[in-house]
């Protein structure tokens, strides 16, 4: 009987051992996957505010292009409001250059429920130059103008 009453005591602690390595490897499984969550949370956020900054970006493009032969230097086409999202906004600077016919363009996308505290802010720099359908595709060949 007492042979019996050791291999009880060993299987008490072989199950205890099992309960600890188990209870460790849950808990780094666990926290790993918690990490996992939180990197991916704000590899989103990051990723929005990128989106939005490209969106006013894309948004000044879009426009330019519809009004081709406008004044792309006044102050009434360089004036943008802040767009507001669901969860962000995006801000836009423009400097004009129309000496050299570009604009300077920084974009800002924020991520966050508020303007003055953003909780992620990605910025994007961009130079728009304009050139004349005819510059741009015109040549003279022999003293003669002629477009390709």
């Amino acid at each position: 009987m007492s042979r019996y009453l050791k291999e009880k005591g060993a299987v008490l602690v072989y199950v205890m051992v099992l309960m600890v390595c188990g209870s460790i490897i849950t808990m780094t499984v666990f926290m790993r996957n918690l990490h996992q969550y939180k990197f991916s949370l704000i590899d989103r956020k990051v990723k929005t505010a990128s989106y939005y900054a490209n969106n006013a970006i894309t948004d000044m493009m879009r426009q330019f292009s519809q009004e081709q032969y406008s004044d792309h230097y006044s102050a009434a086409a360089v004036d943008r409001s802040a767009a507001s999202f669901n969860n962000g906004f995006a801000e836009v600077e423009i400097a004009p250059d129309d000496s050299d016919h570009t604009l300077y363009i920084e974009a800002t996308g924020m991520y966050g429920s508020d303007v003055n505290d953003p909780d992620f802010t990605k910025r994007l720099t961009v130079m728009i130059k304009f050139i004349s359908d005819f510059t741009a595709f015109g040549s003279y060949i022999d003293g003669d103008f002629e477009t390709s």
